[in-house]
């Protein structure tokens, strides 16, 4: 802005011109618009960025509360380069990927997440980014760390939580499960067992062993 002032100084002066204030009026206006346009958008990234943290820790002390008495491991965000998963939760039903998706309750609309074909909807609408292909990259990552600090081939299947939220049943062809945190455990009750407690804790241990490695490169 003082570049600007000083240019239209120099110009004045040149040109030897009447002061026109109208023009860095308009340019003044232009400023603080886009000015309060950002910091707006900054707003509102931060209040998302922060529901979504609150929605993270409290799926995190629910899955704690609820499953560590049955048996499972839970291991919560997973850094993974420009990513990372929520939570990884193993135990006799298996290694699940958790991607946990906090929203606010509209106080109109569809307020519930529903499906057309294998495409997700929340309220209606699509998400901004697909929260089932999120899910299915972390659990491949989960899958590729495990098989080297683990030596085992493991089959992780990814999540996608909304918590407090009613999440219609999905279609029957989709792998991944989309549930609210209460569901979840439903279902993990349901699966067989496929892992012995030592099978689950030497897995959670090779999990955690990438924590620390990752940790001590940081």
């Amino acid at each position: 802005m003082m570049l600007l002032l000083a240019a239209a100084e120099w110009l004045r002066w040149v040109f030897n011109d009447q002061f026109r204030p109208w023009l860095l009026t308009l340019v003044a206006f232009g400023t603080a618009a886009l000015g309060a346009w950002r910091v707006y958008r900054a707003y509102q990234q931060l209040a998302t960025g922060k529901l979504g943290l609150k929605g993270e820790k409290y799926v995190g002390q629910y899955l704690q509360a609820n499953l560590l008495p049955r048996g499972y491991h839970v291991i919560h965000d997973i850094c993974i380069d420009d990513f990372n998963v929520d939570h990884v939760v193993i135990g006799p039903g298996g290694v699940f990927a958790v991607e946990v998706k906090t929203r606010s309750k509209p106080q109109r609309g569809d307020v519930r997440v529903t499906f057309v074909g294998e495409r997700l909807l929340v309220n209606g609408q699509a998400p901004d980014r697909d929260p089932i292909v999120q899910a299915r990259a972390g659990a491949k990552r989960i899958e590729e760390i495990l098989g080297r600090y683990s030596g085992r081939d493991v089959r992780v299947r990814p999540v996608v939580i909304f918590p407090n939220w009613f999440v219609e049943p999905r279609p029957s062809g989709l792998a991944t499960w989309v549930l609210n945190e209460k569901a979840f455990i439903g279902f993990i009750d349901r699966e067989p067992q496929s892992l012995s407690r030592e099978d689950s804790r030497m897995l959670a241990e090779s999990l955690a062993r990438y924590v620390r490695d990752k940790f001590d490169k940081a």
